[in-house]
């Protein structure tokens, strides 16, 4: 229903999404102020807005992984092996289990060329004060990537197919 309405229908998803993540990050950020305040005695207000910034950008190459790995259905019977894969990858090499620092020195020169390390660790690092532009720019640079790749595979091959009924 929602795919035969006249907005953008990856757009529209996208701001739902975002819209429920939005308050947890908030409540997250508080939470993360009120540890420092704790186990530090000051709250870095840029480093909190920062890593507020870099949440929502993670989110973003999340949703866009989400969405690529959607738009694959059109060739991809079984995408669901495709689709754990990666997630576990994300998993496990992405910061949220092990550091990326903590990795293997072979495996982290190439995990830092993905969009991987930029969901979950590049947002943690800016909460705990490693500020630094460059990973902030990365980010951007890989929800460009990745929004323009899932537009246009969205535009030119899921949206005709289903118009067409195939």
């Amino acid at each position: 229903m929602h795919l035969v309405r006249p907005y953008h229908y990856l757009g529209t998803l996208y701001a739902g999404y975002l819209g429920e993540c939005l308050p947890k990050v908030m409540f997250h950020m508080l939470f993360a102020a009120g540890a420092q305040a704790y186990l530090l005695g000051r709250v870095s207000p840029f480093a909190l807005m920062l890593g507020g910034i870099a949440c929502v950008q993670g989110f973003s190459i999340f949703f866009m992984i989400q969405a690529l790995i959607g738009c694959l259905t059109v060739w991809i019977k079984d995408i669901t092996r495709i689709r754990d894969v990666i997630f576990s990858l994300m998993l496990l090499l992405g910061g949220r289990l092990i550091p990326v620092e903590y990795l293997l020195q072979s495996l982290q020169k190439i995990v830092v060329y993905t969009p991987i390390v930029h969901v979950y660790d590049t947002p943690m690092r800016m909460f705990l004060g490693n500020v630094s532009g460059i990973p902030l720019l990365e980010q951007f640079l890989w929800v460009v990537l990745l929004g323009v790749a899932c537009v246009l595979l969205f535009r030119f091959q899921v949206r005709k197919r289903i118009e067409m009924g195939g």
